[in-house]
């Protein structure tokens, strides 16, 4: 256990948890009629609330990292000495031995374990909320974004604050009700050697972890036992098997289903923990569903004498300061329309990969038509010459007289709608950057996942010169040009 969290490692009250059993009372061992004390699960209770000295308040519940503590180091037996830490199968196997040395009793060793699962929730605590009131209470009343600057590059702007604000509220925020809808992950973007996972490393000290899968249950476990989940370098999320699903279905959960070793029972846990992932590739935002759960920082190069360990006053300043701005502000989202949410949109966009199909079309989105294109006289190749004109010089013809005589086919108009189909006869060819399955998949769904544009199964084409009603896709009417 680190310094640091020795400093935490408080003692937890009788009356700290509002789950503590009060009906196991402290009392003597009942005995047979011969004097021997008689094996009852009752007698086993008793003897680690108080008739056993050697185990009483030995076992504590941690809410943070789920685990069962043992609280200090105990000797039972001249051979046998309990050591502080985590419960283990090694801790029971010597309670097992010391209870039938020092009693006589054959417990079976999942009785003892059971036991001692009731105890220790009975002296639940949860050493991050211990910290965080530590945190409010000492921490000077300072510019929290400031003392991270110390430790990480980052430049000071509007976004990158609201972006910090937001994130260090949502941890806090799952810590003090686990389950809550937090649907966002920081993303740290930057060279190697920036110190990206060194200061999420620090700021959260003592309950970080990374994993290199999302589902395994070696990393759900993981999980369950921290407060900040990164994703170091984008292991997991690069793993074939992460689909970009399953990545947003992680973080948006709100509980997870786990299965201990050695559990008969699957648990349900609220999740109380929050996800980073640090990256040195700037265009590393790759799907259209779920851009907007990922905010983005950049990191710059570190400072000559920039150091690596954060102090612990640094650290009580950091979440004590952030914590005072948690509870005057609950919200955990930015509305799109927002100012905050459109400056975090902003800067999104300058992370997304782009890619070759969806900028053709974006670019096909911009260009303006004429208001006869989609008239009957004018067959597909001459809509696709156009396009090809737009591109090759930046304006188009109808025709090779048209052409050679310099008039030209204006656009004047800003697509409203369209049909997939159309699109791919219009700017896509048969032998072009990819198969014409992925291409058109590719587009549908980026027009599923933009909020300018919905489906339609009445699509009409009149206000081009056209008779065509058919389904396809519409602008909405309220879009921002």
């Amino acid at each position: 256990m680190s310094e640091f969290m020795e400093q935490l490692n408080e003692v937890v009250p009788d009356n700290s948890n509002k789950n503590k059993v009060t009906s196991l009372n402290k009392g003597k061992l009942r005995k047979n009629n011969d004097g021997t004390v008689s094996k009852s699960r009752n007698n086993l209770i008793l003897m680690f609330r108080g008739a056993d000295p050697k185990l009483d308040k030995l076992f504590k519940y941690n809410e943070a990292t789920k685990n069962i503590e043992v609280t200090r180091d105990q000797e039972l037996t001249e051979y046998i000495t309990l050591k502080k830490g985590v419960l283990s199968d090694s801790v029971i196997n010597q309670l097992w031995a010391y209870i039938s040395e020092e009693y006589g009793l054959e417990y079976k060793e999942n009785d003892i374990g059971i036991v001692i699962r009731i105890i220790a929730l009975s002296q639940s605590y949860n050493p991050i909320k211990i910290m965080l009131q530590k945190a409010k209470a000492t921490s000077k009343d300072v510019d929290p974004f400031k003392v991270i600057q110390k430790y990480i590059n980052i430049e000071d702007n509007q976004y990158n604050r609201i972006v910090l604000d937001l994130f260090f509220r949502g941890a806090i925020a799952r810590v003090y009700h686990a389950g809550v809808q937090f649907d966002y992950c920081l993303d740290f973007v930057g060279k190697q050697g920036t110190g990206k996972s060194t200061f999420l490393r620090e700021v959260f000290k003592g309950f970080y972890t990374e994993v290199e899968t999302f589902t395994e249950k070696d990393d759900l476990l993981k999980m369950a036992g921290s407060w900040l989940v990164n994703d170091d370098e984008m292991v997991a999320s690069n793993s074939k098997k992460a689909s970009f699903d399953i990545i947003k279905r992680v973080i948006t959960a709100r509980e997870i289903r786990i299965r201990r070793p050695y559990g008969k029972n699957t648990e349900t846990i609220p999740v109380d923990y929050v996800f980073s992932r640090t990256t040195n590739n700037k265009g590393h935002l790759k799907d259209a569903t779920g851009d907007r759960r990922f905010l983005v920082i950049d990191v710059l190069p570190r400072k000559e004498g920039q150091p690596n360990k954060i102090s612990n006053q640094d650290l009580m300043d950091i979440w004590g300061n952030y914590f005072k701005s948690y509870e005057k502000n609950k919200k955990l989202y930015y509305d799109e329309n927002s100012e905050e949410g459109k400056l975090i949109a902003q800067n999104r966009e300058k992370h997304k990969y782009r890619d070759d199909v969806i900028e053709r079309f974006e670019w096909y989105l911009a260009t303006k038509i004429p208001e006869d294109f989609y008239s009957p006289k004018y067959q597909d190749y001459i809509r696709k010459q156009y396009y090809t004109d737009m591109e090759n010089y930046g304006v188009g013809y109808r025709n090779e007289t048209d052409r050679e005589n310099g008039v030209e086919w204006v656009g004047t108009v800003e697509r409203d709608r369209l049909t997939v189909k159309d699109v791919m006869k219009e700017i896509f060819k048969d032998d072009d950057i990819e198969q014409p399955k992925t291409i058109r998949n590719k587009i549908k769904l980026h027009l599923d996942n933009s909020d300018q544009w919905y489906r339609s199964k009445s699509v009409k084409f009149s206000m081009f010169g056209s008779p065509r009603d058919t389904s396809g896709y519409l602008k909405q009417k309220n879009t921002p040009k």
